[in-house]
Order: structure tokens, then sequence, then C-alpha cells
């Protein structure tokens, strides 16, 4: 066994910090991608969609054209590992709820913005993974946040997809067996108006739309729209090709430099 400090003396403490430079920080760091891309900016959808409340069955997909995940694809890909929405700023309110059965699907599909089918399953990409549920979801948006006010989160850290924009749109796909029920705000008069009222865009052209439906069962076929959840997606981009040659290459040279060192 050759002891730390001497293996520092006999010139690896080169490698071992060519490795910490190639490793860094920021090669894993994660971005933040909004679709539509004016989420960024722009508040007060006011389209007043609660795909959450129905207590009946639901289910809810919603396309975002590879075109918003750009920063992805010098890199190659990334992996999704958040989906944040937020409380609609006049429509909306606060809330704390549990969606009592719930399961997301994330894919990749041809299907592009506005060109949905209302077969739920056509949409479906060849890649279709299974990355929540189902489960039980505690979900809270305090409203009232402006532009960074995403915090309606679901979280898929322990399960996240690997997203490639080359390979084709993304497609979110919820299946809600039991939904929370329309119970309002905490006081409230009018049930109606909802529990999760989400910001949303209704404008035809711009790359998001969904499709929509409730039923006694899973519902197979839904409505089309060209609405549109603001959507923040937290998103770690896999290290660009030349840090894995580096990084290969410093692997390679601390190993051969063990060796040689142990033959001394």
């Amino acid at each position: 066994m050759i002891p730390l400090v001497n293996y520092f003396k006999k010139g690896h403490l080169f490698v071992f910090l060519l490795i910490l430079v190639v490793v860094r920080p920021d090669a894993e760091a994660a971005i933040q991608i909004y679709g539509p891309p004016q989420s960024a900016t722009i508040l007060d959808g006011n389209a007043l969609f609660t795909p959450f409340d129905e207590a009946s069955p639901a289910r809810f997909q919603q396309v975002y054209n590879a075109s918003i995940f750009e920063p992805l694809t010098e890199a190659g890909g990334g992996w999704i590992r958040q989906i944040i929405f937020r409380v609609d700023a006049n429509l909306g309110h606060p809330f704390i709820t549990t969606i009592p059965s719930v399961q997301i699907n994330i894919s990749t599909t041809d299907r592009a913005a506005d060109g949905l089918s209302a077969v739920f399953d056509d949409n479906v990409g060849l890649d279709n993974t299974l990355v929540l549920g189902p489960t039980a979801v505690r979900i809270s948006g305090l409203g009232g946040g402006g532009i960074t006010g995403f915090d309606v989160l679901f979280d898929i850290r322990s399960n996240p997809f690997y997203y490639n924009p080359a390979g084709g749109n993304l497609l979110l796909d919820f299946h809600i067996f039991q939904g929370i029920g329309p119970t309002g705000p905490p006081g409230s008069a009018f049930p109606s108006q909802g529990t999760v009222i989400l910001d949303a865009f209704d404008i035809a052209g711009d790359p998001v739309s969904s499709v929509f439906a409730f039923g006694s069962t899973l519902p197979a076929v839904g409505q089309p729209s060209s609405l549109g959840l603001a959507t923040d997606f937290v998103v770690t981009p896999i290290p660009e090709s030349s840090t894995s040659v580096l990084l290969t290459i410093a692997l390679g040279t601390l190993v051969l430099r063990w060796k040689r060192t142990g033959k001394e």
C-alpha cells in the first residue's frame, strides 16, 4: 500500500487535480427550462384550468415541442428531475392538498403542439416511462409569487426521465385515478372555482398544447386544446462529450501511474 503523501510526491497530484477540474460541479448543475417559453416572463394565462380537481378519474396529456429544450441539444440531452407548475395569479389562490392517486408517465413523441390526437394512447412514444406513482401526492402552491412563483411541485428525482430533443417532442401524461374534488378555497361559497387553479396559456401556435378528459373510469379519449400549463422543468444536462473524453483520459493516466508506482 502506497501512503497517500508519497503518492502525491511522485507527481500524481497533477492527475488528481485534473480529475477535479474535469468533474467540476457545474458539469452537473441543473438548469430550468420553461414551457411555453413566455411563461418565464409573462403571468396571467387566465385559462381557469384545474386538471386535478375532478374527484372522478381523469387523464391529462401535455406536449412540449423540442424547440423549447434547445439548451439540451448541444449537451445531447439531459435528465428531467422535477416538473413544477404555478398558481394562476388572477384566478387562483394558495392551497395545500393531496391528489389521492396519480401516475405520471413521460415519453418522446412525434406529435407536436396543436397536433395531439384525441385518443390518448396515440400520443404516447415508444420510450414511455413511468416516473411517478401510482401514489398519493401532496402538493401546495402559495400563489402571488410572480414570475418566479413556480412551486406546485411533482418531484421525480428518484426516477428521472432522460430526454434528448433530437429524438422528438416531450409528452407529459398524467393518469389521475382519483382527483381531489372541487372543494374550492377555504371557506369559499363557490366550490366550483376549484382548488388547484393553475397558470395556463391558451394560445394557438405556441409550442405547448394538451388533451384532457374525465369520466367514471380512466378515459381513453379526450378533448384536444391549444391550452398549456405554464411549466418549469428542472433538468440536468448530461456532461458534454469532450468532458467525458477528458475524464476517461484522466482516469486512465491515473491507473497507469498507480501501476508503475506499485512496481517501483
